[in-house]
Parts: structure tokens; sequence; C-alpha cells
């Protein structure tokens, strides 16, 4: 069910989309609009916790900081992670911030009560891999809140470039049914999950696309990079978007997992 792809192409998309996040690090926090509302909606599903919490895809650690009293955000993003740690601590709050791999936590096992993570799992190439990661760093009782852009996501643009006739530049997610299936492989209970669409509206066609490529997303989910979009396509693509009320909406579909090991 995993997606395949060579070592050598994997290792190489990596460093793009920590090359990528790292740059837009600086200003990922407020371009990225309704990454930040999915991590609210995430957040609310957290069960009370008093041991230590991991947050897989940190990001600039400002969602990670409200998790817990003692908290590890980890990041593939270097950028990301260095603006963790020059933001001022916040009081009471335990926190420690980790530039490395989600396929491959550079944690002992058993180490945290509960892992968190919102819009980060699709970066990696192997499920099945990260889950067992996951499972692997919680402790016995501990539990897991994952988010997760499935199929279905980011369909408005899918259909445009099918209507164009261009090459998709959307990437093919899992199914949250797969997800599933993979957490319950690497040994979770599912205790509770649910899909929700998150919509993304804009008037302008072009801010509808920076708000992509401003997060460090243009190259693995939806590749909006000039060099690969030209100028006439863009207008092409833009004339076969569908519109809602003349704007442009962009369906974030994701799946909500509840997990306890």
């Amino acid at each position: 069910m995993a997606l395949t792809h060579s070592c050598d192409t994997h290792l190489l998309n990596k460093r793009d989309i920590a090359k990528r996040f790292s740059k837009a690090s600086s200003q990922y926090f407020t371009m990225a609009n309704i990454q930040n509302t999915i991590a609210i909606a995430a957040k609310e599903h957290i069960p009370a916790i008093n041991g230590k919490i991991l947050d897989i895809g940190c990001a600039s650690g400002e969602h990670t900081r409200s998790l817990g009293m003692d908290v590890v955000g980890v990041d593939l993003a270097f950028g990301m992670v260095r603006n963790a740690q020059n933001t001022p601590k916040t009081p009471n709050v335990s926190s420690a911030w980790v530039n490395a791999d989600m396929d491959a936590l550079p944690f002992r096992c058993e180490l945290f009560s509960h892992v968190f993570s919102s819009m980060a799992l699709q970066w990696s190439k192997h499920p099945v891999l990260v889950l067992n990661e996951i499972y692997r760093v919680i402790a016995p009782s501990g539990g897991a809140t994952l988010v997760i852009p499935v199929q279905g996501a980011f369909c408005q643009l899918q259909q445009a470039y099918e209507k164009c006739g261009l090459k998709s530049k959307v990437l093919p997610l899992q199914t949250s049914a797969e997800w599933l299936y993979l957490a319950t492989e690497a040994g979770f209970k599912i205790s509770h999950s649910f899909e929700h669409v998150y919509q993304d509206k804009r008037d302008d066609f072009r801010a509808l696309l920076k708000s992509i490529s401003k997060v460090g997303a243009s190259s693995s989910t939806i590749n909006t990079s000039s060099n690969q979009l030209t100028k006439s396509k863009l207008i092409q693509l833009e004339r076969c978007y569908p519109k809602v009320e003349n704007a442009f909406t962009l369906d974030y579909r994701c799946l909500h997992m509840s997990l306890e090991k």
C-alpha cells in the first residue's frame, strides 16, 4: 500500500522537501493559515497528558509549545528547527527541538507518552515505516493524535489539470483506509477516526498557489515552481480551475486518527 521509490530518489526528494521548508521557515506560521486551522482542530482531540509529548513535523514550534508541559519537536527542515530554538521559551514548558527524519526517529523506545502530528506524515514515502517508528517511541498505554492529508485533497487543482489536458503536479496521496490499515498493522488500536474537509478560499488564483508554495510545499505535494509551470500554462490552469461564487477554493481532505498503544 505504501508508495514506492528508489532509495536515491527518496533521499533526494527528502533533501528537496527539507530545503524548501527551511527556506519558508521565517514566514511559515503567518502564511500557513489553513495548516494552522487544521493543527488547532487536531489539538482538540489530544487527551490530558502528564508525560513527554513528541510533535512530528513541528515546523517553527508555535503549536508544539501548547501541547503540554514537556514537549519535543522534530522536523526534517533545519530552518524550522532553528527558528523554534530561537523563539523565546514558553513559561513553565520544557521544550527541545530536533532536526531529524520522521522515518528514523532518533529517540529510544517508549520515551513518549503521546505523539502528535498535523499535516506532516504525508511527506513520508514509507507510511508503514513512520507508523512503526511512532509505535516504537510511545510508552505502554500511550497514544497518538495524527492528522494527515489523504486522497481527495487538492481535488480542484487536480480537476483543473485534467480539464486543461496538462500533466498534473499533484502527487497521489494514501487513502484513509490505507492509513488506518497500516496503523493497525503497526500495532495500534484505533480509538477514533474521521475524515474532514478543510477549505482554503482566495479571490486571486495566484494567491491560492502562492499560499501553497510559501509554506514549502511546491515540489512534493503540489508543484507550482516557475520552472515547472510556465506563464502560459498558469493562465490556462486558471481558466480551467473550478470557481465558486467567483472565488478559488482548495480542499484539504484530512484523516484524523486517535490511536492507542
